[in-house]
């Protein structure tokens, strides 16, 4: 979706709680708290009451728009943006495009890039691993003699390898299945 229809389709809280409903429960509504289905919606206030639990909740519960003051259709306009910019777009510009303070959207724009980080760390299968240095070749090559040169003053001569450098340690793992 582009822009503009998003910016159509989303105009009130209402559109945007509907869409969201839809996108995350489906038709039934599943409780936050217990994970029941036992609920009732209350109209009014786009909120739901558990039977099981007796709490209400609404589709908001345990997600980036839980306690945010900014409205939802300006949440989705940022997230469009932030989106749909192909080199990244910084937060003072989504704020003079969105009317809003650089404090407000700064957070609002963490919030999205800490929702999309993925954290899955369980590995079960085969798992395989590497390490790495990264970072240049040292730019001054030593000349040293072999013939000339003591062993220890061969060895502080070298250029290091390995761990004994400056360079960038890197690991990696990565599951066969």
């Amino acid at each position: 979706m582009n822009t503009y229809q998003i910016s159509k389709k989303f105009q009130t809280r209402e559109d945007c709680i509907n869409y969201l409903e839809k996108l995350r429960w489906g038709k039934k509504p599943i409780c936050t708290y217990c994970g029941s289905n036992n609920t009732v919606s209350i109209e009014s206030e786009n909120r739901h009451k558990c039977y099981n639990c007796g709490t209400t909740f609404s589709v908001l519960i345990g997600t980036i728009f839980e306690a945010s003051k900014l409205e939802l259709p300006k949440f989705f306009m940022l997230i469009s943006m932030m989106l749909s910019a192909k080199g990244g777009i910084s937060a003072s510009q989504l704020a003079r495009d969105l009317g809003i303070t650089l404090k407000s959207t700064w957070f609002c724009t963490m919030k999205v890039r800490c929702a999309m980080i993925e954290t899955i760390t369980d590995l079960h299968s085969v798992v395989e691993a590497d390490e790495s240095y990264l970072g240049g070749k040292p730019r001054k090559k030593s000349n040293y003699n072999l013939a000339t040169l003591s062993a220890s003053k061969m060895q502080t001569n070298r250029p290091q390898r390995g761990r004994g450098t400056d360079k960038v340690k890197v690991a990696g793992m990565i599951e066969r299945d």
